[in-house]
């Protein structure tokens, strides 16, 4: 039996085109964790949330945010540790800090979350950081 997550991606793929398409078509690992852990088990449906949403920045840049939620205007993501921090080159940070001000500049709420929180917490579960802000 297919899962609503699984229906979701497949969605979402089904409408993708180009560059979104490319990036729906990579290892979602860190993705699906956040829809199960985080994102379900607060708003009990995926409607109205997309996947790689793509946003400009005021220089025209395209950047890609893991899960979008449209109803409230905002962005989650998923970062592990070994690609956005142990690896991270000075060329890496400089684009990632321009990525953080392309979403606050764009008005989005941001919601990160590290893979780690979201796989190895058991205490405090992201979603219930979530549930706190909703």
């Amino acid at each position: 039996m297919i899962s609503e997550i699984e229906e979701f991606v497949a969605n979402e793929r089904a409408s993708a085109k180009g560059q979104r398409l490319e990036m729906l078509e990579r290892d979602l690992h860190g993705t699906l964790k956040l829809l199960e852990k985080a994102i379900l088990p607060v708003f009990n449906s995926l409607d109205g949330f997309s996947l790689e949403f793509e946003f400009k920045s005021s220089y025209g840049y395209n950047y890609y945010a893991d899960v979008y939620y449209k109803p409230l205007h905002a962005i989650f993501e998923c970062d592990g540790f070994v690609p956005h921090a142990e690896l991270m080159t000075r060329e890496r940070f400089a684009w990632e800090r321009q990525r953080s001000r392309a979403i606050s500049l764009g008005g989005y709420r941001y919601l990160p979350f590290s893979y780690d929180e979201l796989d190895k917490k058991k205490r405090s579960l992201p979603s219930s950081d979530l549930r706190a802000s909703w």
